[in-house]
């Protein structure tokens, strides 16, 4: 049996038996737009699915985080990847942030962004990163 929240809608024991072993997990599809800022992310997230904005900030702010993936910032601004995703419906806000930042950095070759930016005469990847930010704005 796997770990997650069900709905049960079943009258014979014989279904409820099918159901916990053949189970369909219940999740939730976001899509995450490009270009989003954490804070319309977080407005997006506590309206269309509940989530709870202060620990989407708090997420954000993650230190840990943060530092695993040596971002140079006090924020993940610009790190949450832009796709579609399905996630168990009841992930939390840390899980969910964490993820999407992972994801970014499985999707984005900093080593050749940071070539990249050079070659254009920027400091860093990071450099582009905000400046494709604000021109996309």
């Amino acid at each position: 049996i796997l770990a997650g929240s069900y709905e049960v809608k079943c009258s014979p024991v014989w279904e409820l038996i099918k159901k916990l072993r053949f189970p369909k997990l219940l999740y939730l599809k976001i899509t995450i737009h490009e270009g989003m800022s954490n804070k319309e992310l977080a407005d997006y997230l506590s309206t269309k699915y509940g989530f709870n904005k202060k620990k989407l900030f708090s997420a954000y702010r993650d230190k840990e985080i943060i530092a695993r993936y040596h971002i140079p910032s006090d924020t993940l601004e610009g790190s949450l990847y832009p796709n579609t995703y399905f996630f168990p419906v009841n992930i939390g806000e840390r899980k969910l942030v964490e993820y999407l930042v992972k994801e970014f950095f499985k999707e984005i070759d900093v080593r050749e962004g940071e070539k990249l930016a050079v070659k254009v005469g920027l400091k860093s990847f990071y450099e582009a990163l905000i400046l494709a930010s604000i021109v996309e704005k």
